[in-house]
């Protein structure tokens, strides 16, 4: 009688194990476009223009996190520009870049929310993010490029309705409402 509930049992586990193991497997796309952001968050740490920029298309745009908007930007440019903040305001800055959520709208058109937080040389990072970058990729022949990119602040004060939120409120919000970040 005991060995019903025990075959029960591990059919169940076994199942289940199954079930997990192919929520968890990316397919190549998938896999590929996870490489990208990596490769940009590489870039960025490694201070290298060019690395920051290799997947974005040769004409691509581009909206920085205060609302500035370029449009028709080529990869050479991008690269330059990158180069020069890396060289200059944020020689010191290191971010992480976390894939949230990866929807594919066509087999060749990809839509990625990212989060993003940074620190300033060797201090720590914040437990919560703050940014949120949007990140428009299309597949030419075998490869995927960013055709475009918008970042944005999170704005804590104002989500929080609150001029000064503490770290423990934000990252309270930040739980609530980003929790790709925490994964």
């Amino acid at each position: 009688m005991k060995t019903i509930p025990f075959f029960c049992f591990l059919s169940i586990s076994v199942f289940a194990s199954f079930v997990a193991t192919a929520q968890s497997e990316l397919s190549t796309d998938e896999t590929t476009i996870h490489q990208i952001v990596q490769n940009m968050q590489d870039g960025w740490n490694n201070k290298s223009g060019e690395q920051f920029a290799a997947h974005f298309s040769n004409d691509h745009s581009y909206v920085v996190w205060n609302g500035m908007y370029m449009p028709h930007v080529d990869r050479s440019s991008n690269a330059q520009v990158h180069q020069s903040l890396f060289d200059g305001p944020y020689r010191s800055s290191f971010i992480i870049i976390k894939v949230d959520n990866l929807r594919f709208i066509h087999p060749d058109v990809a839509m990625v929310h990212t989060l993003i937080n940074s620190r300033e040389g060797d201090s720590a990072a914040p437990l919560y993010p703050e940014l949120v970058a949007t990140i428009l990729m299309v597949k030419n022949g075998n490869e995927w490029e960013i055709v475009s990119f918008h970042n944005l602040n999170i704005e804590y004060d104002q989500l929080l309705r609150k001029p000064e939120p503490t770290d423990e409120e934000k990252l309270a919000l930040a739980k609530e409402n980003y929790p790709g970040w925490y994964r």
